[in-house]
């Protein structure tokens, strides 16, 4: 078992405060050990300390690979970095596979979010660690090829059926599928919750079970619990606007919590709300012109 299991372990349960303080509170210094600690800060929404604490001039290929991950997030210039990305993917490898293994995974993850699948999906197949292969089914999953996700948790399962990315991705294409597998995908949930401990995306993974079962009264009490351990969680507020949506709570209500979201950036429920506007008043303009 790796000496960082632990912190590993809360950084794919997205309990990044959490993987924060095991790795500030761990023994040794490895590289993988500053891997998942600077991918946590970039998750805990502060990519601001890992361009202050890795350095341009870093040898290490897989921490470059960190610092760019977190100058995507910061940066407007997304094109800018996308170009720094695929030249240090030409020039840029190491000898040793380990540090190879990050930069395709953080490839992969940095296309996934252009909406580039193909070629996020050509690093992580490069990619060799399990970890590539939940966000081979976390694409396969985004282009509705069920078929493909599950072939894909059946070969995760083959390497190590317990890891934890393996459980999540079964809970993942369970909820995909609905019906009676949600039940399957919550309680691997409360199964990782029980084993490390309760936090936004368990909680969040359990309340979209209870959505897909119209179970609105149950959702918001899960969400309510998510939202009192971290008030600004993204999917947290995003999946609150659907339930109060459903349970016919006041537009006030649902007006704050959407005002709250657009405050976190760059979540797909703003992204499609945007472009509903911009369509909405593309083709106002349109139908105006045609009026006059």
């Amino acid at each position: 078992m790796s000496d960082n299991w632990k912190l590993k372990n809360y950084y794919y349960l997205s309990d990044y405060e959490a993987a924060i303080v095991e790795a500030n509170e761990s023994q040794g210094d490895n590289i993988e050990k500053k891997v998942y600690l600077y991918r946590s800060y970039i998750g805990a929404n502060q990519p601001e300390v890992v361009l202050d604490e890795i350095f341009e001039d870093e040898e290490s290929i897989s921490l470059k690979a960190v610092r760019l991950h977190a100058k995507y997030v910061m940066e407007n210039n997304k094109e800018e970095v996308i170009n720094e990305l695929k030249e240090m993917l030409q020039n840029g490898t190491s000898e040793n596979p380990d540090e190879n293994e990050i930069l395709l995974i953080i490839s992969a993850i940095i296309f996934c979010n252009e909406g580039n699948f193909d070629e996020a999906l050509k690093y992580t197949t490069q990619a060799k660690s399990i970890e590539s292969k939940a966000i081979q089914v976390y694409i396969f999953l985004k282009i509705n090829r069920v078929d493909l996700a599950n072939e894909g948790v059946a070969r995760m399962s083959k390497i190590d059926d317990d890891h934890t990315l393996t459980q999540l991705a079964l809970a993942w294409s369970s909820i995909f599928q609905g019906g009676e597998k949600l039940n399957e995908a919550f309680f691997i949930y409360q199964e990782m919750a029980e084993k490390f401990q309760i936090n936004p995306m368990l909680l969040n993974g359990q309340a979209i079970c209870n959505l897909k079962k119209n179970k609105f009264d149950e959702v918001l009490d899960l969400l309510n619990d998510s939202l009192k351990q971290d008030s600004k969680y993204p999917d947290s507020l995003a999946n609150s606007i659907v339930a109060n949506k459903h349970n016919q709570k006041s537009d006030e209500q649902i007006n704050r919590k959407l005002a709250q979201l657009k405050r976190t950036k760059n979540h797909p429920m703003i992204k499609m709300l945007d472009d509903f506007e911009d369509n909405f008043e593309r083709a106002s303009m349109a139908y105006s012109a045609i009026e006059q």
